[in-house]
């Protein structure tokens, strides 16, 4: 789709397609075009300094997909692994494809390459640091390598490569049952470093961590809870100091529950855990663990139900649909006239976390309930508002006084009772009484307070 679109923008910016009232323009006006570069010569012009009119990371999936189809990935490997020397990186990195090529595993060369050539222009557009090359192995061969956890992904049979910004500090690989395994770099920048083989050993006993708790709800009929942790990537050393993306995750640990919501999982990876716990009509409960060898206590992990009548002690209010502007204009024109603040939602038809926090959040009575006070308006992907409320992601709502002041925000999905409390400080930014039901959930602490 995205090729089909560059091509078409050249066609219409083609001298075939330029306007001219002066004359019509015939066939023998019309010179040949010249012919259009698809995304493997456009990937070496990028290396060679020539500026491309896509982005890098959109060529080198469009490349990857090639080499991911089986009816293009025998041409696409040749291709690449034939003009290989062209990229000029040197005898580390030829050595090393020459190497997989030569145990006839082509098709690895050619996504290792791919590999290198994302992470030398990546370390390049940084102007810092340098490329690390290499190879992982699980030594006990129970686990596929390419669910290691790393900086970069990691290939089948264990290649990788990837940006480096500091190259005198190492690089780290993990897997859960695994201990962690670090690849040393030789401290200079700007070239290509193999750290040749980075092995993976079985956690041993006395090294593994044990992680244990309790999960308790706030309407103990409501479950059985439902808990799993998932090992963080190790502390990155890029350029950027972020990850490469890869295309898929290992599936995180399902954590045993005895029937009182007590548990111990033992022979645990010492390292950083995301955990999540969750229970029917209860938010979730998703933090960072750290877990160091030896045990891990996290005491009472305890789940609010999202029904908040339960606190309050009455039924929900009879609270129709939320009267969702559509047009920020119109919202911010409604909010002068009825002199009311503003809740301006950014949002996209394709975020599954805005759906997720309209349904579970948004169509609460209870939290319908308590922003019958605002204007509030959906912005679709409005550049206009996002420049005027600059955001990093969707969902991002924005508290407004009705001048469109903003006062406060909050992003990204939350369960209704953190929602709420991000409403509290709005209310309190606005300088707006809170309602009483509110100030109750406040006082029993199931809402943060100001």
């Amino acid at each position: 789709m995205q090729r089909a679109l560059i091509l078409a923008a050249a066609l219409v910016a083609s001298p075939a397609f330029a306007a001219d009232d002066s004359k019509p323009k015939t066939n023998a006006d019309v010179k040949p075009a010249a012919a259009q570069k698809d995304e493997i010569s456009k990937l070496f012009d990028a290396v060679k300094g020539m500026k491309s009119d896509v982005p890098i990371h959109q060529l080198t999936f469009a490349v990857d997909q090639k080499l991911q189809n089986k009816e293009t990935a025998e041409a696409t490997t040749k291709r690449l692994l034939a003009q290989r020397t062209e990229l000029g990186f040197g005898p580390v990195f030829e050595k090393r494809i020459d190497a997989i090529v030569a145990e006839k595993k082509d098709t690895a060369a050619a996504q290792l390459l791919l590999q290198c050539i994302k992470a030398k222009l990546t370390s390049k557009s940084f102007g810092k640091g340098g490329v690390a090359i290499g190879q992982v192995v699980v030594e006990d061969g129970k686990l596929d390598t390419e669910w290691v956890l790393a900086q970069m992904p990691i290939l089948a049979g264990g290649y990788f490569a990837g940006e480096v910004g500091d190259m005198k500090k190492p690089i780290g690989f993990r897997a859960a049952g695994y201990e962690d395994a670090e690849a040393k770099l030789d401290g200079k920048t700007g070239e290509f470093f193999d750290v040749g083989v980075v092995t993976l050993k079985p956690m041993a006993k006395d090294k593994a961590a044990t992680l244990k708790g309790k999960v308790e709800l706030d309407i103990a009929d409501r479950g059985p809870p439902k808990a799993s942790i998932s090992l963080m990537v190790p502390k990155p050393n890029t350029p950027h100091n972020g990850y490469s993306p890869r295309r898929a995750w290992p599936k995180p640990t399902e954590v045993k529950l005895e029937a009182d919501g007590s548990f111990s999982v033992a022979g645990l990876t010492p390292g950083d855990y995301y955990m999540q716990v969750q229970a029917k009509d209860h938010g979730d409960e998703s933090k960072m663990v750290k877990v160091a060898q030896g045990v891990a206590d996290q005491g009472v992990i305890r789940l609010k139900t999202t029904d908040l009548g339960h606190y309050i002690g009455k039924a929900a209010p009879k609270s129709g649909e939320l009267p969702w502007e559509k047009d920020y204009s119109a919202a911010m024109a409604r909010a002068a006239s009825e002199k009311k603040p503003v809740m301006v939602m950014m949002t996209a038809t394709w975020c599954g976390p805005c759906k997720m926090l309209e349904k579970n959040v948004l169509n609460d009575a209870w939290v319908k309930h308590f922003l019958s006070d605002f204007v509030v308006v959906k912005a679709y992907e409005d550049k206009a508002v996002e420049k005027k409320y600059p955001m990093n992601g969707y969902p991002t709502l924005v508290f407004t006084d009705s001048e469109g002041k903003e006062l406060h925000r909050t992003a990204g999905y939350q369960p209704s009772t953190k929602f709420l409390s991000e409403c509290v400080k709005a209310f309190g930014k606005l300088s707006m009484k809170l309602p009483e039901d509110l100030k109750t959930l406040v006082e029993k602490k199931v809402v943060a307070g100001n």
